[in-house]
């Protein structure tokens, strides 16, 4: 799907679904409920990461791809841990509720960043790879 309509968009739809099913997760009441969203959060999730990995291989020339995906690793991991270190302090100081709308609008503003600066490849916007040696 990444190479027929383009990263950019899979992944502006990818973030627009993820962040609708995190925003579900605050008003859930009941188990299969929040079974049902979370698989709405897995669906834009997963629909994220191969076309990352796309706009990466697209950007970089092949000797500094390691060092490229190497650094969005990096990101996804200190991500989760302020996420770690950021939501008990929500969660003590208003509720859990608050901590799936406060990342579902975070994932939502994501969408709006994607859809405006967002390019698959530097072809694109008349430039070469990054990083070229």
């Amino acid at each position: 799907m990444t190479d027929q309509v383009g990263a950019r968009r899979v992944i502006t739809l990818s973030s627009f679904v993820l962040g609708t099913g995190v925003l579900l997760m605050g008003t859930v009441k009941t188990v299969w409920v929040g079974c049902i969203y979370f698989a709405i959060v897995g669906l834009g999730a997963t629909g994220m990461w191969t076309p990352i990995i796309t706009v990466v291989q697209h950007w970089f020339i092949p000797k500094r791809r390691g060092l490229a995906l190497g650094i969005i690793s990096t990101g996804y991991g200190l991500g989760f841990a302020t996420m770690g270190a950021v939501f008990p302090w929500i969660i003590s100081n208003f509720s859990w509720r608050h901590t799936w709308y406060f990342l579902g609008l975070g994932a939502l503003s994501m969408v709006i960043v994607n859809c405006l600066l967002l390019r698959s490849d530097p072809y694109s916007v008349g430039l070469y790879p990054l990083l070229s040696s």
